[in-house]
């Protein structure tokens, strides 16, 4: 107990050199968990299948396009393409389950929401209702866009799936799997 006590003492009579320390330990902790120390990884952003509706064919994009996007036939005419596979993604077991664009509002409302993600380094979300408010999809072959949140769109991007693979593996399909 001694020893404690003549190190209060010495305490109480040298206050800088405890405050000091004391900053410095908690200088050391905020730049421990504030500063990069290393290199973060960021995933890359894989690609994405897009479908051309003028020349009605598949075409390769990066996952950072927002649909519509410039397709090699045109400005405007690539929408997403989801495409599955029935037990692997090999091209005879491949399909297009449907096409998927958003409207101008929504779109817009995600461009302004991935200015405020690299502002801020976080999407904020503020600018976005629910994301399948703004969505339209429709199958490769049908000519009207449906809402996704419609009858008609949740039947399409849901039960009618399951239709091109009875009894198989319905699996989803990025360029290169």
């Amino acid at each position: 107990m001694a020893g404690n006590s003549q190190v209060r003492e010495w305490a109480n009579s040298h206050p800088k050199p405890i405050i000091a320390a004391a900053a410095a330990v908690i200088l050391g902790g905020l730049v421990y968990l504030f500063y990069p120390s290393r290199a973060q990884s960021v995933a890359p952003v894989p690609n994405v299948y897009y479908y051309d509706l003028a020349s009605k064919k598949l075409f390769v994009a990066t996952g950072t396009e927002l649909p519509p996007i410039d397709a090699p036939s045109g400005k405007d005419l690539g929408v997403a393409a989801l495409v599955y596979g029935c037990n692997d993604c090999a091209e005879p077991h491949r399909f297009i389950a449907y096409l998927l664009r958003y409207t101008p509002a929504m779109r817009q409302a995600q461009i302004a929401d991935w200015a405020d993600q690299k502002k801020f380094g976080a999407p904020t979300l503020k600018n976005l209702p629910n994301l399948s408010d703004g969505a339209e999809v429709r199958g490769a072959d049908d000519a009207q866009w449906v809402p996704f949140n419609s009858d008609a769109g949740q039947k399409l991007t849901g039960a009618d799936l399951a239709a091109h693979c009875p009894g198989g593996k319905l699996i989803p399909c990025l360029p290169g799997n």
